[in-house]
């Protein structure tokens, strides 16, 4: 695999369950900086945002999330069209942009972006988060 060189990013987490719990310290280990946060659950947040240095916790009421280089959307399928549309955001954009793009290139992007990002995953894992990605939008 070639090694491309690490950029360190400002990626905001959105949502703070299982899958959030683990990205966190594997992202601050590649040398990105975790800025904020967010989830319907404030309390699941703070705990989240007590293991990052200098996280901000931002719950459902919340309008507006501060600026980062990268949103990621660390939530279960049932929660993604809630949560999206509590953080006012178009629901439609994930349905369209997935429905929208070849499944080939979805994993294509997966596979070899996430290492840009100091993300060297397993190839099965690379193809299991772009066909949920892909899926969770029919």
């Amino acid at each position: 695999m070639t090694n491309f060189p690490s950029v360190a990013l400002r990626v905001g987490l959105v949502g703070s369950g299982r899958v959030a719990t683990q990205l966190a310290p594997a992202l601050l280990a590649a040398g990105h900086h975790i800025p904020f946060v967010w989830s319907r659950t404030p309390a699941h947040a703070e705990k989240l945002a007590t293991q990052l240095p200098d996280a901000q916790v931002f719950a459902a009421a919340d309008a507006r999330l501060p600026p980062a280089d990268v949103y990621l959307l660390a939530l279960s399928d049932a929660a993604v069209a809630p949560s999206l549309a509590a953080l006012r955001w178009p629901a439609k954009a994930w349905i369209v942009v997935f429905q929208g793009t070849p499944l080939l290139m979805q994993l294509f992007v997966v596979f070899f972006g996430l290492p840009l990002f100091g993300l060297n995953v397993d190839p099965w894992l690379a193809v299991a988060v772009a066909l949920t990605a892909h899926a969770s939008a029919f």
